[in-house]
């Protein structure tokens, strides 16, 4: 029977449980859950740092139909006309997606069905389809990328 110990994971919305250097992290991606509509209480977490996870190593998938959108916007966005910065009065240009840091960690996201047992069955995976992935740069405070579990 899988249970969140088993699979090494904290329930997301006990925030002190976390190690204190990931405690911004784990509010940030609290908040992106809230925005998704989601309830944070019916998740729970595990965290990896990016540069020690096997998301990190993966080839780029390349082009794909959802991309389509992603790939328009950084266009636009390196078309824009530069923008004037309060610190220090100079042009800078927008900052393209490649050009930003990895992220520090990666959530993954277990949700409260994925947990759950049906007399006589065996789920494996994400059964619900409501697992996620969740890519944190703390230095910005902001999940930069999102993905569901297949």
């Amino acid at each position: 029977m899988r249970t969140p110990e088993s699979v090494g994971a904290i329930h997301l919305v006990a925030v002190d449980l976390f190690p204190e250097h990931q405690r911004s992290a784990v509010l940030c991606v609290i908040e992106e859950l809230k925005k998704d509509g989601e309830e944070p209480a019916a998740f729970f977490a595990r965290i990896e740092d990016y540069s020690t996870s096997y998301l990190s190593r993966l080839p780029d998938p390349g082009p794909r139909k959802a991309d389509v959108i992603t790939r328009i916007r950084r266009l636009v966005r390196r078309l824009a006309p530069k923008r004037r910065t309060a610190e220090d009065n100079e042009l800078r240009p927008e900052p393209a997606d490649d050009d930003r840091a990895p992220p520090d960690y990666v959530f993954h996201l277990w949700h409260e069905s994925a947990f759950q047992t049906i007399p006589g069955h065996v789920v494996l995976g994400n059964p619900g389809g409501r697992c996620l992935d969740f890519f944190v740069d703390v230095a910005a405070n902001k999940v930069t990328k999102k993905l569901c579990w297949q």
